[in-house]
């Protein structure tokens, strides 16, 4: 059983640190990111697929970011990158992007969700492009991936209907992140709840929901985490030093 101050603790949980965590214990070989964008921009994986020899599925329907992608982790070897985007039946669907956008970041705001401009400096500034779609179960399977470590999701809205597409019965990740910014308050609760039968704890933060599997959480996995979160906290504040001289 855990107890309260053990769940306490959870939330607290860190995306990096679990993953680093994971690491000691060489848990972590594989991972499916659908919604890579350009492999550099607010990536959460990008310094560790390019620290580790990990298989992964890229997979992003903006073609020109996904080149940026491969060409961002063109010295990696077992990265299968896939254009398209993802859809439990459709076969093309309608993109939304913007048009000029006034931030780089802004790139990454693509979107199947035809609301995803309303109330935005874009609301009547964006353009629609027809992209090849996949049901992403399919796509895993035709690659090979027989097991998935991490399953990371950045799809502007349609998180949601990606984690429904997952099929949890023939593969467990042990992390999982999605964006929960754009989704309903309701959406995001139901989400959670059908993953905590699965046997996930939900990690919410600001714009995201880290999901890690309950099976994971021991004594010597949580003292494992605290001394990764240590070592990263005195890295970063020798860092800080040396560079001040």
């Amino acid at each position: 059983m855990i107890c309260l101050d053990t769940m306490k603790l959870i939330q607290f949980f860190k995306f990096n640190t679990l993953i680093k965590t994971l690491s000691l214990y060489n848990n972590i070989s594989t991972f499916v990111q659908v919604g890579a964008h350009d492999g550099e921009m607010h990536d959460p994986i990008r310094k560790f697929i390019l620290a580790n020899n990990w298989s992964g599925l890229l997979i992003e329907p903006q073609k020109d970011m996904l080149e940026k992608c491969k060409k961002s982790y063109k010295n990696k070897e077992n990265l299968i990158f896939i254009n398209c985007a993802v859809h439990p039946y459709k076969k093309n669907i309608e993109l939304f992007k913007v048009n000029n956008a006034k931030d780089y970041s802004h790139t990454g705001w693509a979107s199947i969700m035809p609301d995803r401009f309303v109330d935005t400096k874009y609301e009547n500034d964006y353009s629609i492009v027809n992209v090849k779609a996949k049901n992403l179960m399919d796509i895993i399977k035709e690659n090979n991936f027989n097991s998935i470590d991490i399953l990371q999701i950045d799809t502007e809205g349609f998180d949601g209907e990606v984690i429904k597409m997952f099929d949890f019965s023939n593969y467990t990740p042990l992390l999982i992140q999605y964006e929960h910014v754009l989704l309903s308050m309701s959406d995001h609760k139901t989400i959670n709840n059908q993953l905590d039968l699965l046997g996930y704890y939900s990690i919410i933060k600001k714009n995201d929901t880290i999901l890690v599997k309950k099976s994971l959480i021991s004594l010597l996995f949580i003292t494992s985490y605290i001394y990764m979160r240590i070592l990263s906290s005195i890295k970063s504040r020798f860092n800080n030093l040396y560079n001040k001289f």
